[in-house]
């Protein structure tokens, strides 16, 4: 036979109160004149026989549920991005909310439909998460409680959290230009100089602005750009190979991502070149991989966990006016520049 469930009125008969005393003691109602000494009678005693407050009876009487839902395309499937769920999910219990999450991919009319899920059971309010930077399609309904875009815009300029790619492109530019390295630097990934076109994220876009600024604020020499569709280390590999092979020299790399340098360094390392010695490589995102590569990338930190808290501290405070909060990316100085 199961437990019988632990009730307020339990609670405040331990504690030799009325029920309504130990309801407003234990919801923390401010202002009311009950002592401090049955204060505490009503939290041990809540304590002992361990209650557990009805969060559905909660939620009636406060219009107040202690949750947050997220909806995401695909944060939970992508390693690299999972750091955004995981700061929300730390702000949410250190305020104690849970964070409840929705993974939808693109379709809006699934996102609709865990929108409409998320507001049946109250929720505090609505993260909308996107696992690369890009402006989400938001569903077509007015949204009755705060949201907050997560490494996304949408475009009506909503409230959003972004890491500040721009200067995270100047910065990670200015790592070479600090090392003395001006001259004969490859762009791997894309032409700086050329217009956005369809595949460009709005971080993408932001990151070369910041590497083209640099470059020309230090009148730094560009050896070849390498544009690719697709930034993993098989194609960062043949283009850097190919690179090589035909007769090139270069004195660095940057690598519009860290998946792309890996490729670059097995290149090079078959072709008997010694990163950071011979060729110096900077990169962005600081993959978990990063660390361990020898000699280790030097790399601008994607900060999705600090992101991930911000965003649900946007929600738990009501600071949701329509801003971008842009979050500085750290650089990772390892062994990878000379």
């Amino acid at each position: 036979m199961a437990e019988k469930r632990v009730t307020l009125a339990d609670v405040a008969a331990r504690a030799g109160l009325s029920v309504s005393a130990a309801s407003l003691v234990l919801n923390d109602r401010p202002g009311i004149r009950i002592s401090p000494a049955a204060r505490e009678r009503v939290r041990e005693a809540a304590r002992e026989l361990g209650y557990r407050p009805n969060l559905a009876a909660r939620t009636l009487l406060t219009s107040r549920s202690a949750t947050i839902g997220l909806i995401s395309d695909s944060v939970t499937t992508r390693p690299w991005a999972s750091a955004l769920i995981l700061g929300a999910l730390r702000e949410a219990h250190s305020r104690d909310h849970i964070l409840h999450i929705a993974e939808t991919g693109t379709d809006i009319a699934t996102a609709a439909e865990a929108l409409d899920s998320f507001l049946d059971r109250s929720v505090d309010g609505i993260i909308f998460a996107a696992s690369r930077a890009r402006e989400l399609e938001l569903p077509d309904r007015s949204i009755p409680v705060p949201f907050v875009m997560l490494n996304a815009t949408s475009a009506a300029g909503d409230a959003s959290v972004l890491p500040d790619e721009f200067e995270a492109g100047r910065a990670i530019a200015g790592v070479l230009a600090a090392a003395g390295i001006k001259e004969r630097i490859v762009v791997l990934g894309r032409d700086i100089g050329a217009p956005p076109d369809w595949v460009d994220t709005l971080t993408v876009r932001r990151r070369t602005a910041g590497i083209a600024q640099t470059v020309k604020e230090h009148d730094m020499h560009l050896a070849a750009q390498l544009p690719l569709s697709a930034w993993e280390p098989e194609p960062g590999y043949e283009a850097i190979a190919d690179l090589v092979d035909s007769g090139e020299t270069f004195d660095a790399i940057i690598a519009m991502n860290d998946r792309l340098a890996f490729g670059a360094y097995q290149a090079m390392l078959e072709r008997g070149l010694r990163v950071g010695q011979d060729v110096s490589v900077v990169s962005f995102d600081d993959d978990e991989f990063a660390h361990f590569v020898r000699p280790g990338l030097t790399t601008a930190a994607l900060p999705y966990e600090t992101m991930g808290r911000l965003a649900a501290e946007l929600i738990l405070t009501g600071a949701t006016q329509p801003q971008q909060h842009l979050i500085p990316m750290p650089i990772m100085y390892r062994g990878s520049v000379r």
